[in-house]
């Protein structure tokens, strides 16, 4: 989820690791200890979460850097 947030769809590696270490990561969680697993699924949730809040902060900051360039071209 928090890969979606962040790559470009457009990108075919991205896209190849964006559904495949998800199964990777699932098989490695099934076959170590049940803390580890935890502790990856919370800190990956909390990781989601933070960068969604980064993502929802800094769009004003990348709409007011396009709008710049765009007055700039306009000269």
């Amino acid at each position: 989820m928090q890969s979606k947030l962040t790559t470009n769809a457009q990108d075919q590696t991205q896209r190849t690791m964006l559904y495949t270490m998800p199964v990777l990561i699932g098989w490695i969680a099934s076959t170590v200890p049940a803390g580890l697993a935890l502790y990856w699924v919370v800190f990956n949730v909390v990781g989601a979460i933070q960068q969604w809040f980064i993502n929802k902060d800094t769009l004003h900051l990348k709409e007011g850097v396009a709008e710049v360039e765009g007055s700039r071209k306009g000269r």
